[in-house]
């Protein structure tokens, strides 16, 4: 499978680089410097019903380090007026899409009151070093993870691009998957059903896309993606996300001249 290719992959190039870095190390201080190769730049609007309540914002980055980087904010605004906004910089290794960090902070207001939830995870090997504050109050803990496991999060649509990337379309069907639910911070089981394709509208455009199913311990929700990976719909209980904006650049858009 698709999975364990990559797992190999990872394996055979983490020996071949701990043999040559030895005769390599006096070239550390000439590292080549980390580059963006492509960008995309991607909108989701939210929906509740009838009612329009925000929108999720996405950059996504793939830099010359061999890592990709979604760089995120959510501003939602619910019945009640309370204003929620997340901000999230998940960096995630290219060739495996395994996590590698994660910075998330998230902003609740309801005009009177407010305060900040902060969450920082980084990865070494398969164990998520994971540090926490609220009101001033700090925590850090250890969680043992399954190599490569995705992190994932009812209201915000990239996680879900983890899950898209390791799903294999070559066998299709249904999969088993474990994710690591940032809210509980615990491990799950999950399978992810690709169902049928289905034609929808998207941007004023009808597109032909997979319909997929995510059955998660105690809610399912699904998404649609294209042919060329993009997550065009996802919907969530009580949730709606639909992409209204995708614009994709490489460093050599913004060179002179163009």
């Amino acid at each position: 499978m698709f999975a364990q290719a990559c797992r190999s992959l990872v394996t055979v190039a983490g020996l071949i680089l701990c043999t040559v870095a030895p005769l390599h190390a006096g070239a550390d201080a000439q590292k080549t410097p980390r580059e963006p190769t492509e960008s995309v730049n991607m909108v989701y609007r939210l929906t509740q019903g009838e009612r329009e309540v925000g929108a999720e914002t996405v950059t996504r980055t793939t830099f010359s380090d061999n890592t990709v980087e979604f760089d995120a904010v959510s501003d939602m605004t619910f019945a009640d007026n309370m204003r929620m906004v997340t901000t999230v910089l998940l960096t995630l290794e290219e060739e495996s899409y395994f996590p590698r960090s994660l910075r998330l902070s998230k902003l609740m207001d309801s005009g009177t009151t407010s305060f900040e939830h902060k969450t920082n995870i980084d990865m070494v090997s398969n164990v998520a070093i994971v540090t926490t504050e609220l009101n001033k109050k700090h925590e850090s803990y250890k969680r043992v993870l399954p190599l490569g496991t995705p992190f994932i999060e009812i209201g915000i649509v990239h996680y879900v691009y983890q899950l898209l990337f390791w799903y294999d379309d070559r066998t299709g069907g249904r999969q088993n998957f474990q994710l690591y639910d940032l809210p509980s911070g615990k491990l799950e089981g999950a399978v992810i059903n690709r169902v049928e394709k289905q034609t929808i509208e998207v941007m004023g455009e009808s597109v032909e896309a997979w319909l997929y199913e995510l059955e998660r311990e105690k809610m399912k929700f699904s998404f649609h993606a294209d042919a060329d990976g993009r997550i065009l719909r996802l919907e969530q209980p009580t949730m709606i996300f639909e992409l209204t904006e995708w614009a994709q650049a490489t460093p050599e858009d913004d060179s002179p001249g163009d």
